[in-house]
């Protein structure tokens, strides 16, 4: 089995620990657990291919990561792996929490999980279309943070606050946005 590559520009990026994303099945709302990064000592590398992991390499030299030629496997919460007796899974510190696209989602509505690749932010579960723009968030967490800021809370010391002010396009924060923005919000946070 070759292993797939693996590239820190589109295959990586940030997100919360809690972010929810649409099910595959019943597109309700899911959660996103990112996979996590095995890096095996090469001792233990034969018992790692025997479990059927998922194995990826990096596809091209990553500068500051001196593993980037090893082989590397992805855990995925809910997937279960046996390990042989003896054998530590996780060696030297060799599990590695990432910001990878690739990961798991748990639906809340039919209780499923499946291994996903994330492509984001067109699989958010919530966003919407306002003046031909998509404003898409992260998670409910983040639609009351901007329902919040949207009726004027204090940005300095509001946690979004720094994303509102830099991030967020103007076209949501003029004053017909101010108005217009909010019933639509409160209507999203209710599904």
């Amino acid at each position: 089995m070759s292993a797939e590559t693996l590239d820190l520009q589109s295959d990586f990026q940030w997100l919360p620990p809690k972010t929810a994303i649409r099910c595959p099945d019943c597109g309700g709302e899911a959660h996103f657990q990112a996979a996590d990064l095995l890096v095996p000592l090469k001792s233990e590398e034969s018992s790692f291919r025997k479990q059927g992991l998922h194995r990826i390499q990096f596809s091209k030299v990553e500068r500051h990561y001196s593993s980037w030629f090893r082989d590397h496997y992805l855990l995925y919460d809910g997937f279960g792996t046996k390990f042989p007796k003896g054998v530590n899974p996780f060696p030297g510190g060799g599990r590695l929490a990432t910001n990878c696209l690739r990961g798991t989602s748990f639906c809340t509505g039919c209780f499923n999980h499946h291994k996903v690749k994330l492509k984001w932010p067109e699989e958010a579960y919530f966003q919407l279309s306002y003046a031909g723009r998509c404003l898409w968030f992260y998670n409910r967490g983040h639609v009351v943070a901007m329902l919040e800021l949207l009726a004027g809370a204090d940005r300095s010391r509001h946690p979004w606050g720094d994303w509102f002010s830099r991030k967020l396009p103007t076209v949501f924060k003029t004053a017909r946005a101010r108005r217009q923005l909010p019933p639509k919000l409160r209507k999203m946070l209710r599904t």
